[in-house]
């Protein structure tokens, strides 16, 4: 894959004859427990396995399973302690470094991770560019480059997001909030958008922007097509944005 860091491949790989790929022996590829020359010997079955069965199968859905819960601990750290900007600086991309505020960083992770583990089958897999053969990185750091790759994209869209939604207003809340208090006092109204005001500045702006096509009626198949993820995607972040706004709300009235 173009871009890719390379790194010295590790003499004494195993290339004898190699038995079918099963479950179990992928079952804790990632543990940090496992012994780095048994995980290079299982790249090079994870390759056969790839060339024979693709991106199908019990196998393949062990070993992403892990891959995405290891690429989201990975550039969680990065992003969370600003290394993941000199990085980004140390490889000539272009990113202006910007604070992320702890309740965004998850979310922008998931992207980022979500985008490098679609890199990974798509061009490492599907299109044959990863391979442990001939001094090629092993698995693990050629699919953690793949997420490092995709973070400068996402991150921009990330910033392009903070400020589109900048100042948003989401008057349906606003008149939601003014039908509950018809027939309260004008200072009831006053404080309960001033609850809906602080709400909104508490949340991330991709939570903002997800309730907002809920509440224009939008539906999560939808909004899946807008964002670009698959509609399972799109409830997650539905229900977290909403759980998010459930938990400020009911923490001392929200104020």
């Amino acid at each position: 894959m173009g871009g890719l860091l390379e790194e010295p491949r590790e003499p004494g790989v195993d290339l004898s004859p190699l038995a079918e790929l099963a479950v179990h022996d992928v079952a804790d590829y990632l543990a940090p427990d496992v012994d780095e020359q048994r995980r290079l010997n299982t790249d090079v079955q994870i390759h056969q396995h790839f060339r024979e069965n693709g991106v199908s199968g019990a196998v393949s859905e062990r070993l992403f399973h892990q891959l995405l819960g290891y690429g989201l601990g990975f550039v969680t750290a990065l992003v969370r302690s600003g290394a993941i900007f000199a990085a980004a600086r140390k490889r000539g991309w272009a990113v202006k470094q910007q604070v992320v505020p702890h309740f965004e960083v998850d979310e922008l992770v998931s992207d980022v991770v979500l985008d490098g583990f679609g890199m990974f089958c798509d061009i490492g897999v599907e299109k044959g560019g990863w391979s442990p053969h001939d001094g090629g990185l092993p698995l693990k750091v050629y699919y953690i480059n793949a997420c490092l790759l995709s973070f400068p994209n996402r991150y921009r869209k990330w910033q392009r997001g903070r400020r589109d939604w900048e100042g948003l207003e989401l008057m349906e809340a606003w008149s939601t909030v003014d039908r509950l208090f018809t027939e309260r006092s004008a200072e009831d109204v006053v404080v309960a958008h001033a609850v809906v005001d602080s709400l909104f500045k508490h949340m991330g702006e991709n939570d903002k922007a997800l309730l907002a096509l809920v509440q224009d009626g939008y539906t999560a198949a939808e909004i899946g097509d807008i964002l670009r993820i698959k509609t399972h995607a799109a409830e997650v972040r539905i229900s977290r944005a909403r759980a998010t706004a459930r938990r400020y709300l009911n923490r001392d009235g929200g104020l």
